[in-house]
């Protein structure tokens, strides 16, 4: 007998059956009871039922699945017809699973981009290309991969790191996007797109878990090995990149892979670090998440140490979800996955101008996860946290942190400055 599989796994996707759906939505009250009745009108085993509402069955025959739809269109005066949709579910796989866990019926999503100031074109206020496609695609999947979709999602534009004249307002920006969505109430994500050099913000999210202050360069001065690097990820910056100051970027790394190159350097283990460089034939990208479950929030920061490689990352994020799931470090509250992208893309490719694309395809992918025990040692039991004593602001009501001790938590040492805060919005109520 032909047999239908109770989970299909394709790209980002889980197809699986929602028989005990079907039972809440007909016959409310005591499941038990249901279960005898459909054993009795249609012969098939309780133990084949029970498997079946709680998706432990490994498949489901043609025979059974006629039997159970028959049985409800008979109990109920349904049309088969109308029963076989509803009968199967569908439902995300992977990275996504963190969003479709979110219960709450007011879920957020707040997805930032970069946008550079500079007078090198006609229009001094742009957006990276790649950037813009890879939130386009997060967007559409977010969107797409479940039932349930954000009650709101909310697309940001922050200022990108220029130069040490617009230093202070392009750091204060980030900051003050950031306590706001860790002070906020109800269930959010905040999705940053692009590297520190293209989002300050993406820094923010990094250095928040491992309790490193942002936009504060490594004190080279004090490290006297790796192991003491604040982070277990490393940018080492292209001489005609923007350098902003970060806790996990800069030019100077004394790793002998790197051998002077520019890429993303990663800890392997106690001892030892590794390094992708970013070349004609090679790129790197990070993908880094942080999740809680009990407080129902979901922090991201992905993209390319290049625009070519953010672009790999949304060509192939349907099918990348599965990869950088499940997260390495895991507690009762907590998640956090770090993933490092390495490309490979053959010699003197140019863009694909027959098909109309801007985009590179790698001739090789391979998402190299951050050891578990590299992130439990940083991390531990203790995961940086930005809290907020309600009531101690004086710029603001109560629940809210002032500019100053947004910087006493995550700032000091950076240069302090006065931000329009008394004009913001407060939260949308929940």
């Amino acid at each position: 007998m032909p047999s239908v599989l109770p989970e299909i796994r394709s790209r980002n996707i889980i197809v699986n059956i929602q028989l005990k759906k079907l039972i809440k939505k007909y016959c409310p009250g005591n499941p038990w009871g249901i279960y005898e009745k459909i054993h009795q009108k249609t012969g098939l085993p309780l133990a084949t039922i029970r498997a079946l509402c709680t998706n432990r069955a490994k498949s489901v025959s043609i025979d059974a699945l006629q039997k159970i739809v028959g049985f409800f269109a008979s109990e109920f005066h349904i049309s088969p017809a109308k029963l076989l949709g509803p009968f199967f579910g569908v439902q995300p796989s992977g990275f996504w699973r963190m969003f479709t866990s979110i219960t709450s019926k007011y879920f957020k999503v707040q997805i930032c981009q970069g946008v550079r100031h500079d007078q090198t074109t006609a229009e001094p206020k742009w957006i990276n290309a790649d950037d813009a496609f890879l939130t386009a695609t997060f967007s559409r999947q977010v969107l797409t991969c479940y039932e349930q979709r954000p009650s709101d999602l909310e697309q940001c534009l922050l200022r990108s790191w220029s130069n040490k004249e617009h230093q202070k307002q392009c750091f204060n920006e980030s900051l003050w996007i950031y306590s706001r969505f860790r002070q906020d109430t109800g269930s959010r994500a905040l999705v940053c797109i692009g590297s520190m050099k293209t989002l300050p913000l993406s820094e923010c999210v990094v250095a928040k878990v491992f309790g490193v202050k942002p936009f504060v360069s490594v004190p080279w001065n004090k490290i006297q090995n790796l192991q003491q690097m604040p982070l277990p990820i490393f940018f080492r910056y292209r001489k005609n990149d923007p350098h902003p100051p970060s806790a996990f970027g800069g030019r100077k790394f004394p790793l002998w892979a790197s051998n002077g190159e520019a890429g993303i350097a990663y800890e392997v283990d106690d001892a030892n670090w590794d390094f992708c460089p970013s070349s004609e034939t090679q790129d790197a990208a990070m993908v880094f998440y942080v999740y809680s479950q009990p407080a129902e929030t979901v922090e991201i920061a992905l993209g390319g140490f290049s625009g070519r490689a953010t672009g790999c990352i949304a060509l192939e994020l349907p099918d990348l979800a599965n990869k950088i799931w499940p997260p390495q470090y895991q507690r009762s509250d907590l998640m956090v996955g770090a993933f490092i992208i390495r490309y490979e893309f053959s010699p003197s490719v140019e863009r694909n101008v027959e098909s109309h694309s801007i985009l590179v395809k790698p001739t090789k992918t391979e998402v190299i996860p951050l050891s578990k025990e590299v992130l439990e040692r940083r991390l531990g039991g203790n995961v940086g946290e930005l809290k907020c004593e309600a009531g101690k602001s004086k710029t603001r009501g109560k629940g809210h942190l002032s500019i100053d001790q947004i910087y006493d938590h995550l700032g000091d040492g950076i240069m302090k400055c006065k931000h329009p805060v008394e004009n913001s919005p407060s939260p949308r109520p929940r």
